[in-house]
């Protein structure tokens, strides 16, 4: 696009919401919101609603009561989770920017899109790639409800950024198909360190509701989020470095860095030791999380070695700070270097190779008969015979079954 065209340019916004167990109730003060925005016109605004192939669908009598917003409801072939029902909206739309909203949210006043519109004409003469605006939380305080104001320039939530979907197009960037869970993540990092102009509205544009019934804000949940869905983080991280390091992106050595970083602190968090020595399900848990961080560090060690002190310090306490507020641990139970040694001591390298088995001896020999059976656990990094391994693995089930049991019965 030339700089006359997009001076010239006729501006349109697509609003994505993907919706899966959300009834019209509650979707309907999030479309509300919509609908009361002030001061613009509605000709280049549309509402996509992406239902996520689930069987609560939204009427069409509920859906004509909102005239003004232009709405398109779609539904995806398969249920693939947040992160793709964004994407599918995102490859329905033709408007030249896209925003996300969760259905069980809602915009924060009726001048939002006034000031997305008025900031996008004042900048006419160049093509803004991410516009970031700020917003509001919503958690419980007891028996009350506090609001906790967030400036929007982060990699963790899609609430208030406005994307240029040209961007995205031109620099292939998606929502990753392998992540259900941090998805987000993953996608504002990639979006952010390949972007080349940038915008902040000074407003609150996003009012991120309490649901108790949410993965990310029910408390009721055995462990916290971050602890609950670890596995995913790691998933999430690890294929951000992927994509960074494929696209030569700069500054992905910090970011590399400070993703293991983050990982490292999350496993200082003192919830993974409170039921530790009790809970079977949740040390193998711990040992595939550990095992996951093993690889990925020595996979990047180069890049590890190759940071300065200085600069490795400042992410390592960038990292921690952030943790602190995300885990709320207080202090690491042991130094990065004691954590990289226990690691080490404590995983095989992860090869199938026979010089690798735990059982062979400084000596080269092998106490075990040729018809050896003990053999790597790709996912726990774990030393064992088929049989015992399986074992372990039923009495995990068993233990899950028998909890989820009593939980029912106190329910």
């Amino acid at each position: 696009m030339t700089q006359e065209e997009i001076k010239n340019r006729e501006l349109s916004l697509d609003i994505i919401i993907p919706q899966y167990k959300e009834t019209e109730e509650v979707i309907k003060p999030l479309l509300d919101s919509i609908e009361m925005q002030a001061s613009i016109s509605f000709k280049n605004i549309k509402t996509i609603i992406v239902n996520d192939h689930s069987d609560v669908k939204l009427s069409q009598e509920f859906l004509n009561q909102y005239k003004k917003i232009n709405i398109n409801y779609v539904e995806t072939p398969i249920n693939k989770g947040p992160g793709q029902a964004r994407q599918f909206g995102i490859d329905l739309s033709e408007a030249e920017y896209v925003m996300f909203a969760d259905a069980d949210d809602r915009l924060f006043s009726c001048n939002v899109f006034h000031e997305i519109y008025r900031t996008l004409k004042n900048n006419q003469d160049k093509s803004i790639d991410i516009i970031y605006t700020k917003w509001i939380e919503e958690l419980p305080n007891g028996n009350d409800i506090m609001h906790v104001p967030h400036n929007n320039v982060d990699i963790t939530w899609m609430h208030g950024k406005i994307f240029r979907r040209q961007f995205l197009l031109d620099k292939n960037l998606r929502f990753n198909e392998r992540i259900r869970v941090h998805e987000d993540s993953y996608f504002n990092t990639i979006t952010q360190m390949n972007c080349n102009v940038t915008a902040n509205i000074d407003m609150y544009s996003y009012f991120w509701c309490y649901n108790t019934n949410s993965l990310t804000r029910n408390t009721q949940n055995k462990y916290t989020y971050l602890v609950d869905t670890a596995d995913d983080l790691v998933k999430s991280i690890e294929d951000t470095i992927e994509v960074l390091n494929q696209r030569k992106t700069k500054g992905r050595e910090e970011y590399t860095v400070k993703g293991i970083l983050f990982l490292y602190f999350l496993d200082q968090a003192p919830y993974w030791n409170e039921t530790l020595a009790t809970d079977q399900e949740l040390q193998l848990r711990r040992r595939r999380y550990e095992y996951s961080i093993y690889k990925l560090i020595a996979k990047h060690q180069n890049v590890i070695n190759a940071m300065e002190r200085k600069a490795f310090l400042k992410c390592y306490n960038d990292e921690r700070a952030q943790c602190l507020i995300n885990t709320g641990f207080e202090q690491e139970y042991e130094t990065w270097a004691q954590y990289i040694n226990r690691l080490n001591s404590s995983f095989p390298a992860y090869t199938h190779n026979c010089t690798d088995c735990a059982k062979r001896q400084s000596d080269g020999t092998c106490p075990l008969t040729e018809n050896c059976t003990i053999s790597l656990d790709q996912e726990y990094g774990i030393y064992t015979t088929p049989t015992l391994w399986e074992e372990i693995k039923q009495e995990s089930e068993e233990t899950k079954k028998t909890s989820k049991k009593k939980t029912n019965k106190k329910e």
